[in-house]
């Protein structure tokens, strides 16, 4: 109906007589429907907030457990490094420590002979029984096993403090 007043005005317009063309038309009933829109932009998408992962140790990537793009949340394992060397690492570490163990129960065991070792020296020496240079000699060799025996302690100290650092490195992968 709509083509052809269109086409009746058209006519009228230029003072022709009307041409006679068949204009095919479709009809339907009104209907409500809501009319969308689509715009197409082009660009980039940001995310709100980005984090960057970085291991604390480099390694080669056994296992990663998550896809870019998924949800992670605090303290959720990202990828898996390959661990054998650490594990190496904590078992030198216990051994070195058994050894140190091992090491100061016998600078222990040595301090104890050489204190009552001293102590004899001192009543003797009290009773003019030793000359003043064999005490000192005694008292002397007490002190160095004192000495020795401190160190040790220390060396225990070392290796207790190498093996957690070990550990901690084993826990990064």
């Amino acid at each position: 109906y709509v083509a052809v007043v269109y086409f009746l005005r058209e006519a009228a317009a230029n003072k022709r007589p009307p041409r006679r063309t068949v204009v095919a038309v479709e009809t339907a009933r009104i209907k409500k429907a809501d009319l969308g829109d689509r715009v197409v932009f082009t660009g980039s998408i940001w995310a709100e907030e980005r984090y960057d992962a970085a291991p604390m140790i480099s390694g080669i990537i056994r296992q990663i457990n998550f896809n870019v793009g998924d949800v992670v949340t605090r303290g959720d394992v990202l990828a898996v490094l390959d661990d054998d060397e650490h594990i190496l690492q904590v078992e030198r570490s216990e051994a070195s420590l058994l050894v140190a163990k091992a090491n100061a129960n016998d600078a222990k065991s040595q301090l104890e002979i050489t204190r009552r070792d001293y102590e004899r020296a001192l009543n003797l020496r009290r009773e003019n029984v030793i000359s003043a240079q064999e005490f000192d000699r005694t008292d002397a060799t007490f002190k160095a096993q004192e000495a020795k025996y401190e160190t040790a302690l220390a060396q225990v100290s070392l290796a207790e403090a190498e093996l957690k650092t070990a550990k901690v490195f084993l826990s990064y992968t």
